[in-house]
């Protein structure tokens, strides 16, 4: 540890020893360049003398200062003790020496003046050499090659992963459909009709202003029930056609009726562009299902051809 006392160089005014006593020490004295090294100037004085803040802008050149703190001061029988510690860094190499401080100090009987430290000395050595080098400078390496065959295959394997995985998925919904459309399949045609009917109003085609759709699709699980139940082709008949064949077969007035109305008002809104009012479908929901109750077939009844 080095501690030096400090040379008082006062403009017109002086501070005797009785005033202030200054001492400044570095630690570590040797250092590698880079490190940072802590520089302590410690200030006895009187209570009623003040010391300015130093700057960090100060020159000290070649360290340079990164902090400065002021440590708490401590004061005892008209006396205070103030340390202020400087954190520096260099980066020049050899027996280098910390420059003076410029402190100024004010107040007291003496009025004011400068402080100026002596220098403080510090070693400077370079990084110490490793047991495995060959020399202190080593050349830059070269560049390093980079081999992207290992990347493409990793990226075509995730790809084709993923892929088997998107296969497999459609495979499984696909056959959980045809269970699904399978087990419909084995249900009579007026519990398919009610299934087809609830599917239609999840659906809300009304309620996103699609009409024509709704009246479309509700003319069709008509058309396939009566296909279904009676075993005419109905889906490629026009409803006239339709209306005549049961006819034909001397069906129910009423529910020929009932039949008429929904086919009839169903093609004025897909080839008339006919806007029925919203209450119309509940009417004719409540039809349907009339209609299909009436003429389901009962167990153990024979089936009407």
């Amino acid at each position: 540890m080095c501690v030096v006392f400090l040379l008082f160089c006062f403009q017109n005014l002086s501070f005797s020893e009785d005033v202030i006593r200054v001492k400044a020490r570095a630690w570590p004295e040797r250092v590698t360049i880079g490190d940072e090294i802590r520089f302590y100037i410690q200030i006895d004085k009187a209570s009623d003398i003040t010391i300015e803040p130093l700057s960090p802008k100060t020159n000290l050149s070649p360290f340079e200062i990164k902090k400065i703190e002021v440590l708490p001061q401590r004061q005892k029988s008209g006396r205070a003790k103030e340390t202020l510690l400087l954190t520096l860094t260099v980066f020049e190499l050899g027996d280098l020496k910390i420059p003076p401080v410029v402190l100024h100090a004010k107040g007291g009987q003496d009025g004011s003046g400068d402080l100026l430290t002596k220098e403080v000395p510090v070693k400077v050595v370079s990084v110490g050499k490793q047991s495995t080098d060959k020399d202190d400078i080593r050349p830059i390496k070269g560049p390093v090659s980079f081999d992207l065959r290992w990347f493409w295959n990793i990226l075509i394997g995730v790809l084709a992963f993923l892929m088997a995985v998107l296969l497999v998925v459609k495979v499984v919904l696909r056959i959980r459909k045809q269970k699904l459309i399978d087990l419909e399949n084995r249900k009579p045609p007026h519990e398919r009709a009610f299934l087809e009917l609830e599917r239609l109003r999840k659906k809300e085609f009304l309620e996103y202003g699609k009409t024509k759709e709704f009246y479309s699709e509700f003319a069709d699980i008509l058309r396939r029930y009566l296909e279904r139940r009676f075993e005419i082709e109905t889906l490629e008949l026009t409803t006239a056609e339709i209306l005549e064949a049961f006819k034909k077969k001397e069906f129910d007035r009423m529910n020929l009726e009932k039949m008429k109305d929904i086919l009839e008002n169903a093609d004025l809104v897909k080839f008339a562009k006919f806007t029925p009012p919203r209450a119309l479908e509940q009417r004719f929901s409540e039809a349907l299902v009339s209609f299909v109750e009436n003429t389901k077939l009962v167990p153990g009844a024979p089936r009407k051809k």
